[in-house]
């Protein structure tokens, strides 16, 4: 379905062509920009097309818009209530009460799916986040990065795009191996020998559950004592990465992320795909030799400098192997790949954009995103976290804390690319100080009405054509709220192409407010049969636009609090 917008936008395009032939405006190619204006008074849309138009064409934008208006008015259908034009050249929309009720309509007619766009597979796209080292458990800058990428994923899904989640999983390499070098001093520790953990190990007190366990686990720990100490740390780093990445996936199904698939990167390299992307590269003339390295010219696509992806003793980078993977993913069939990373990666995205051209593909179709930094504040303190050290809250931890909903809704709701301090305190508190609390007790107050209603013998007719809905939108409570419903699909849209989750958490808190306050400001239930059937469905349809915000988000409904 289109959305408001782009109906307003279809209007003008329609009008535009009236009035092409009188200043040559080829209204196919024409960008039309409608925006929601700050004040009121200029309406509730509004386009500076004629502005835009009289700068191209060397016109004067006002007699542009005097034109266009006239052929606004003839194709407005009752969609406007008023179209005014304010000099130099702004076209101002008042919307019809009766297009108003037309969408409330709409909203309950197609319940969880008003404003979804039928699904289009042209596009295969596919979303890489958290994808957090396997060497400790998920804590909260991972928890962020969860809530965003799901979020942004479930925006995709509900714009029709045809969109798959992958976590990455860094099971191999000099991280790894550290890891299973600090559980076999862990061991040794246990067992009552006077050893220090080395300083470059992990400290997490998390391994020394790890090897006690392992120390349980008899026929594992028999088999490992046959071994050198060398092929005793590879055994125990498969051990611990295995028990890890399982604890990982149990914290993202607490917290409503689930995967599609988790990809390994020791599969990767265990495959011919290392190989294959040597051999493509070498094909493209875009790596050369020095010193006994292999380099990527990176330089040839904007870097500072080329880059090592060989060593002098034969091992790949970290970076070579990213290549890998990325190809394996166009190999795999996507068109569009997107990386959320974290801020520590930003200076490595010229040089991937740059292997992804050298590849043959369009920089374009890969893209990244950055999610900034999680400070935990707790009682105005910030709460300081390593993970080497092994100090860090865990996203388990948290969820148990503050719960799910408020984590997810906290971690939305500032812009991904904005650090976040988040407020513990405030996350913890039940009332309307706490936004995900406020939003959710519009949701739990709405059901109370309707239990009410139930409790007084009032039967809701749930049939438009039964309900007399020319009673709304007489006062400007209900007028503002239908209003804000009605923006959904391009606060969706909008949310979609920006990759901005956080214009939903905006948006529901918005909803929320108009909602408490008409629900003040006037009795739902009333003596007034006709008044009260016409209220109860439009608290309905604000019960629908809450419920899916929550679900695109990941936040529960909640029908009492």
């Amino acid at each position: 379905m289109k959305t408001v917008i782009e109906q307003i936008k279809s209007i003008i395009k329609e009008s535009l062509k009236e009035i092409g032939g009188k200043y040559r405006i080829e209204s196919e190619n024409i960008q039309i920009e409608v925006e929601i204006p700050k004040e009121k008074k200029y309406g509730d849309y509004s386009t500076p097309i004629a502005l835009k138009l009289g700068k191209s064409l060397k016109t004067n934008p006002l007699n542009i818009a005097k034109d266009l208006l006239d052929a606004l008015n003839k194709n407005n259908k009752n969609f406007f209530k008023k179209i005014e034009l304010i000099p130099p050249g702004f076209i101002n929309f008042f919307i019809s009460k009766e297009f108003l009720i037309q969408e409330l309509v709409k909203i309950f007619n197609k319940k969880e799916n008003y404003g979804k766009t039928d699904k289009n597979t042209s596009e295969k796209i596919i979303i890489e986040f958290v994808s957090a080292n396997p060497t400790g458990p998920l804590n909260v800058v991972n928890a962020r990065a969860a809530s965003v990428g799901d979020a942004i994923t479930n925006l995709f899904k509900f714009r029709g795009k045809n969109v798959y989640k992958e976590y990455y999983i860094n099971d191999t390499g000099t991280q790894v191996f550290l890891l299973g070098k600090s559980v076999f001093y862990r061991i040794k520790q246990l067992l009552g020998e006077n050893v220090n953990l080395p300083e470059d190990c992990y400290q997490g007190e998390y391994l020394i559950d790890i090897a006690k366990e392992i120390l349980n686990n008899k026929n594992f720990y028999n088999e490992i004592l046959k071994l050198t100490e060398n092929e005793k740390i590879n055994r125990l780093s498969e051990y611990t990465i295995k028990k890890i990445v399982k604890t990982h996936k149990e914290d993202l199904k607490l917290f409503n992320v689930e995967f599609d698939n988790w990809f390994s990167e020791k599969k990767l390299r265990e495959s011919n795909a290392l190989n294959e992307c040597y051999k493509l590269l070498k094909e493209k003339d875009v790596i050369y030799k020095k010193e006994g390295k292999v380099f990527f010219k990176a330089t040839l696509f904007g870097d500072e400098k080329d880059r090592v992806i060989i060593r002098a003793d034969g091992t790949p980078t970290y970076f070579f192997v990213d290549i890998a993977y990325h190809l394996n993913k166009y190999r795999r069939g996507f068109t569009k790949i997107i990386d959320l990373w974290g801020p520590d990666h930003d200076g490595y995205i010229p040089r991937m954009k740059g292997a992804i051209k050298a590849l043959g593909f369009n920089e374009n179709s890969f893209m990244v995103l950055i999610v900034q930094q999680v400070n935990l504040i707790e009682k105005s303190q910030k709460i300081q976290m390593s993970k080497r050290a092994g100090k860090f809250v865990l996203m388990r931890e948290l969820i148990e804390d503050i719960g799910k909903d408020a984590a997810r809704f906290f971690f939305i709701h500032r812009s991904l690319n904005s650090h976040l301090d988040f407020d513990m305190e405030l996350a913890r508190k039940q009332s309307e100080e706490n936004p995900v609390y406020y939003v959710q007790y519009a949701y739990a107050r709405i059901c109370s009405i309707f239990t009410q209603a139930k409790e007084k013998g009032i039967e809701f007719l749930q049939d438009p054509e039964k309900i007399n809905l020319e009673l709304l939108a007489e006062n400007q409570e209900e007028m503002d709220l239908i209003k804000r419903l009605i923006d959904l699909p391009d606060t969706i849209k909008e949310a979609s192409e920006k990759f901005q989750p956080s214009l939903l958490t905006n948006y529901l808190l918005s909803v929320s407010a108009l909602f408490h306050k008409f629900y003040t400001e006037h009795r739902v239930l009333s003596d007034n049969k006709d008044i009260t059937q016409a209220r109860l469905f439009l608290v309905e349809c604000t019960r629908i636009i809450l419920k899916i915000a929550f679900d695109l988000i990941g936040i529960s409904a909640l029908e009492r609090m």
